[in-house]
């Protein structure tokens, strides 16, 4: 009986050994085998990403022509664009990728594929993007706009693109995307702005012109004089927009102001004086922190602080509060007008928060206390 049972062990412990021994040489071979394909991917990868530069695209397709690694060079093509912001699309053209994407959309409305137009850019999906942007179907229109914008257009593709996207379902936050995405001139925004009709048009062009406004900074003399020629321009053209409805007029202050220039805040001023809106006067003050300091914008900033609305009130503080010392002591000002705080006590929480974060605030006290004034006109706002 102790023989079998002491047999029987032996043979449970070598069944286990042998069980342990497999799991531990397939677990190399697995392991050997993964270090080779990835040696082989990687071979693979570094002999594409090569002949890509050296090879145009129909010696390219030529020169990969086994149908086992076709998935594979898309996959890596697809990877190096989306690495490095390539234009492969003569390739993806040259290999038959471009009609394969647009064949899986036909047949299946596959939006992977839709998404793979995108990385493809292939100036040859442009007449059935277009088809695509007038799809009642909003997320299939929104993902045709996104990878057409991706494609290098020219100016009058990009027209009949925007033209097209105002007519869409898509929403205003989205189209501004994919026009931004396109890279439009701005006389070509300015133009486009001057032909639409609508409240939501406008406000679309406008903040989709926000991207080409900089405003007068920068090292280079040429670079300020080109900048200041093209805001001059841009400020002709957008100041009758400021008579426009509310909306409008707000989205086109934020677009003047963003060019810095003294003749915008001329125009801001005087939109103050004639549009009385909540709105307008809160965009107003949120924007003035924008313009280099001087007394009238402070002391414009200081009443529009006491005004009866709230968010224009809000706006004032926090753009006071943007242009640092010089706006902390209008701030402070108005922390000592007990008529004022009476009046709208939900102030006094705001100018709490402001006060409290503010730097050197003993410095800052001790300054005011001795009478010292700033002079604020030759200051500029690095907010």
């Amino acid at each position: 009986m102790k023989t079998i049972v002491f047999n029987t062990i032996i043979f449970l412990g070598i069944v286990v050994g042998l069980m342990i021994a497999f799991v531990l040489l397939r677990k190399f071979v697995l392991q050997k085998q993964k270090e080779r394909k990835e040696k082989q991917v990687k071979e693979m990868y570094n002999q594409i990403e090569d002949k890509l530069f050296s090879l145009a695209p129909i010696e390219f397709k030529n020169h990969f022509n086994n149908p086992k690694q076709r998935q594979y060079i898309y996959s890596v093509l697809k990877k190096l664009v989306l690495e490095n912001g390539y234009d492969f699309h003569g390739i993806f053209d040259e290999m038959g990728f471009t009609k394969e994407a647009i064949l899986k959309i036909e047949r299946n409305a596959d939006r992977q594929a839709l998404k793979d137009l995108s990385v493809i850019k292939s100036p040859s999906s442009y007449g059935y993007l277009i088809q695509l942007l007038q799809s009642d179907d909003i997320e299939l229109s929104y993902r045709a706009g996104y990878a057409i914008s991706y494609i290098s257009l020219e100016p009058e593709q990009k027209n009949e693109i925007i033209s097209y996207l105002l007519k869409s379902e898509i929403t205003a936050e989205r189209i501004v995307e994919i026009i931004i995405s396109m890279d439009p001139s701005l006389n070509l925004l300015l133009e486009k702005l001057n032909d639409v009709k609508t409240e939501l048009g406008k406000i679309i062009i406008l903040n989709s012109m926000r991207e080409r406004v900089i405003g007068n900074t920068g090292r280079f003399k040429f670079l300020k004089k080109k900048l200041r020629i093209q805001n001059l321009a841009v400020i002709d053209q957008l100041k009758k927009y400021l008579n426009d409805s509310e909306k409008v007029a707000v989205t086109t202050i934020d677009v003047l102001s963003d060019t810095r220039h003294p003749e915008a805040l001329d125009l801001i001023i005087e939109t103050m004086k004639k549009r009385t809106e909540s709105a307008i006067l809160a965009s107003i003050a949120d924007c003035l922190s924008k313009f280099a300091q001087e007394n009238r914008i402070m002391n414009i900033l200081y009443e529009l602080a006491k005004n009866d609305d709230y968010w224009v009130r809000l706006a004032s503080f926090e753009s006071l509060a943007r242009m640092g010392e010089a706006g902390y002591r209008k701030i402070l000002e108005l922390s000592m007008d007990n008529d004022f705080l009476s009046k709208y006590p939900s102030t006094y929480y705001l100018i709490y928060q402001i006060i409290s974060q503010i730097p050197d605030m003993p410095k800052l006290l001790e300054t005011i206390k001795s009478g010292h004034k700033s002079d604020f006109s030759g200051e500029n706002n690095v907010s």
